[in-house]
Protein backbone atom coordinates (compact mmCIF):
# COMPACT_ATOMS: atom_id res chain seq x y z
CA UNK A 1 0.00 0.00 0.00
CA UNK A 2 2.83 2.26 0.98
CA UNK A 3 4.42 1.88 -2.39
CA UNK A 4 0.54 2.28 -4.68
CA UNK A 5 0.36 5.74 -2.26
CA UNK A 6 3.47 7.40 -2.93
CA UNK A 7 3.45 6.63 -6.63
CA UNK A 8 -0.29 8.01 -6.84
CA UNK A 9 1.01 11.06 -5.21
CA UNK A 10 4.42 11.06 -7.47
CA UNK A 11 1.78 11.03 -10.40
CA UNK A 12 -0.29 13.61 -9.48
CA UNK A 13 3.05 15.89 -9.15
CA UNK A 14 3.61 15.48 -5.10
CA UNK A 15 6.77 14.66 -3.47
CA UNK A 16 6.43 11.81 -1.42
CA UNK A 17 8.39 10.24 0.76
CA UNK A 18 8.37 6.76 2.34
CA UNK A 19 8.56 5.66 5.72
CA UNK A 20 7.95 2.47 7.33
CA UNK A 21 7.80 2.47 11.27
CA UNK A 22 10.35 -0.08 10.88
CA UNK A 23 12.98 1.41 8.74
CA UNK A 24 14.89 3.98 11.33
CA UNK A 25 12.70 3.41 13.86
CA UNK A 26 9.93 6.16 12.80
CA UNK A 27 7.54 4.73 15.44
CA UNK A 28 8.63 2.96 18.45
CA UNK A 29 6.61 0.18 19.36
CA UNK A 30 5.22 -1.99 22.36
CA UNK A 31 2.91 -5.20 22.62
CA UNK A 32 -0.11 -4.56 23.29
CA UNK A 33 -1.90 -6.80 25.76
CA UNK A 34 -5.50 -7.32 25.63
CA UNK A 35 -7.64 -6.16 29.03
CA UNK A 36 -3.67 -5.97 30.07
CA UNK A 37 -2.73 -9.44 29.83
CA UNK A 38 -3.83 -11.70 26.83
CA UNK A 39 -1.28 -11.48 23.87
CA UNK A 40 -2.14 -11.77 20.24
CA UNK A 41 1.08 -11.76 18.44
CA UNK A 42 2.60 -9.07 16.83
CA UNK A 43 0.48 -6.53 17.40
CA UNK A 44 1.25 -3.37 18.83
CA UNK A 45 0.73 -0.24 20.53
CA UNK A 46 2.41 3.32 19.39
CA UNK A 47 5.38 4.22 22.57
CA UNK A 48 6.99 7.19 20.71
CA UNK A 49 7.06 8.68 17.04
CA UNK A 50 10.77 10.22 15.92
CA UNK A 51 9.47 13.53 15.08
CA UNK A 52 12.02 14.79 13.57
CA UNK A 53 12.03 12.45 10.48
CA UNK A 54 8.47 14.05 9.83
CA UNK A 55 9.71 17.43 10.30
CA UNK A 56 12.42 17.60 8.32
CA UNK A 57 10.72 15.73 5.64
CA UNK A 58 7.69 18.04 5.93
CA UNK A 59 10.63 20.85 5.88
CA UNK A 60 11.69 19.79 2.27
CA UNK A 61 8.20 19.87 1.10
CA UNK A 62 7.90 16.57 0.91
CA UNK A 63 4.56 14.19 1.43
CA UNK A 64 5.39 11.72 4.14
CA UNK A 65 3.66 8.19 3.25
CA UNK A 66 3.90 5.88 6.80
CA UNK A 67 3.00 2.84 7.18
CA UNK A 68 1.88 1.80 10.46
CA UNK A 69 4.50 -0.65 11.74
CA UNK A 70 6.20 -0.06 14.66
CA UNK A 71 9.69 -1.88 16.11
CA UNK A 72 9.45 -2.62 20.06
CA UNK A 73 12.36 -4.11 22.75
CA UNK A 74 14.98 -6.45 20.33
CA UNK A 75 13.90 -5.31 17.47
CA UNK A 76 11.02 -7.24 17.62
CA UNK A 77 8.62 -5.37 14.67
CA UNK A 78 4.24 -4.93 15.42
CA UNK A 79 1.84 -3.96 13.47
CA UNK A 80 -0.25 -1.47 14.73
CA UNK A 81 -3.52 -0.20 13.85
CA UNK A 82 -3.73 2.62 11.07
CA UNK A 83 -5.67 4.95 12.92
CA UNK A 84 -4.04 4.05 16.33
CA UNK A 85 -0.90 5.33 14.32
CA UNK A 86 -2.08 8.28 12.33
CA UNK A 87 -4.01 9.91 15.56
CA UNK A 88 -0.28 9.68 17.40
CA UNK A 89 1.19 11.03 14.72
CA UNK A 90 -1.24 14.09 14.13
CA UNK A 91 -0.98 14.46 17.94
CA UNK A 92 2.79 14.55 17.83
CA UNK A 93 2.72 17.53 15.22
CA UNK A 94 -0.17 19.08 16.63
CA UNK A 95 -2.09 19.26 13.29
CA UNK A 96 -4.81 21.19 12.37
CA UNK A 97 -6.97 18.12 10.62
CA UNK A 98 -6.77 14.44 11.42
CA UNK A 99 -8.70 12.13 8.42
CA UNK A 100 -9.62 9.11 9.25
CA UNK A 101 -11.27 6.92 6.43
CA UNK A 102 -13.78 4.08 6.87
CA UNK A 103 -16.25 2.35 4.87
CA UNK A 104 -19.31 4.03 5.88
CA UNK A 105 -20.24 7.63 5.60
CA UNK A 106 -19.09 8.41 8.72
CA UNK A 107 -21.23 8.40 12.34
CA UNK A 108 -24.52 7.45 11.83
CA UNK A 109 -27.77 8.17 13.99
CA UNK A 110 -29.69 5.78 15.32
CA UNK A 111 -32.11 5.69 12.08
CA UNK A 112 -29.03 5.64 9.79
CA UNK A 113 -28.48 9.20 8.74
CA UNK A 114 -24.95 10.90 9.09
CA UNK A 115 -23.96 13.31 11.81
CA UNK A 116 -22.06 15.94 10.52
CA UNK A 117 -20.56 17.03 13.21
CA UNK A 118 -19.88 16.22 16.62
CA UNK A 119 -18.65 17.56 19.91
CA UNK A 120 -16.12 16.41 22.18
CA UNK A 121 -18.91 17.38 24.79
CA UNK A 122 -21.56 15.50 23.03
CA UNK A 123 -19.40 11.90 21.67
CA UNK A 124 -19.10 10.05 25.20
CA UNK A 125 -23.19 10.34 25.38
CA UNK A 126 -23.79 8.86 21.84
CA UNK A 127 -21.52 6.46 23.02
CA UNK A 128 -23.44 5.38 26.21
CA UNK A 129 -26.65 5.66 24.27
CA UNK A 130 -25.26 3.06 21.69
CA UNK A 131 -25.78 6.12 18.79
CA UNK A 132 -22.15 5.81 18.22
CA UNK A 133 -20.95 1.60 18.08
CA UNK A 134 -19.13 -1.18 17.50
CA UNK A 135 -15.90 -0.13 15.50
CA UNK A 136 -17.01 3.21 14.84
CA UNK A 137 -16.07 3.68 18.77
CA UNK A 138 -12.39 3.24 18.42
CA UNK A 139 -12.32 6.05 15.67
CA UNK A 140 -14.74 8.52 17.06
CA UNK A 141 -11.81 7.38 20.43
CA UNK A 142 -8.73 8.16 18.81
CA UNK A 143 -10.50 11.40 17.05
CA UNK A 144 -11.44 12.51 20.46
CA UNK A 145 -7.64 12.35 22.20
CA UNK A 146 -6.52 13.81 19.56
CA UNK A 147 -8.53 17.38 19.50
CA UNK A 148 -7.47 16.79 23.37
CA UNK A 149 -3.83 16.78 22.42
CA UNK A 150 -3.76 19.80 20.03
CA UNK A 151 -4.94 18.48 16.91
CA UNK A 152 -7.40 20.91 15.60
CA UNK A 153 -10.42 18.97 14.12
CA UNK A 154 -10.87 15.02 12.85
CA UNK A 155 -12.89 14.00 10.03
CA UNK A 156 -14.10 10.61 9.68
CA UNK A 157 -15.07 9.56 5.74
CA UNK A 158 -16.22 6.76 3.31
CA UNK A 159 -12.70 6.51 1.60
CA UNK A 160 -14.13 4.37 -1.05
CA UNK A 161 -16.44 7.80 -2.15
CA UNK A 162 -15.45 9.28 -4.84
CA UNK A 163 -13.21 12.47 -4.02
CA UNK A 164 -14.30 11.83 -0.63
CA UNK A 165 -11.46 14.16 0.84
CA UNK A 166 -11.55 17.06 -1.45
CA UNK A 167 -15.25 17.16 -0.32
CA UNK A 168 -15.02 16.83 3.40
CA UNK A 169 -12.23 19.36 3.46
CA UNK A 170 -13.39 22.00 0.66
CA UNK A 171 -17.19 22.20 1.19
CA UNK A 172 -19.05 24.18 3.43
CA UNK A 173 -21.26 20.22 4.76
CA UNK A 174 -18.55 18.18 3.87
CA UNK A 175 -19.57 14.22 3.46
CA UNK A 176 -18.50 12.45 6.38
CA UNK A 177 -18.44 13.56 9.98
CA UNK A 178 -16.16 16.25 12.08
CA UNK A 179 -14.97 16.07 15.79
CA UNK A 180 -14.42 19.41 17.08
CA UNK A 181 -13.75 20.96 20.45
Amino acid sequence: MNNELTRIVRKHGGSPVQFSGRKGHLIKAKKMLVNGTVDIGYVGEVDKIKKILINKALKKGKIPIISSVGVGPGNKVYNINADTAASAIAKMLKADKLVLMTDVAGVLDKDGKLISQISISSAQGLIDKGVISGGMIPKVSYGLDAISNGVGKVHIIDGKHPHSLLLQIFTNRGIGTMLVK
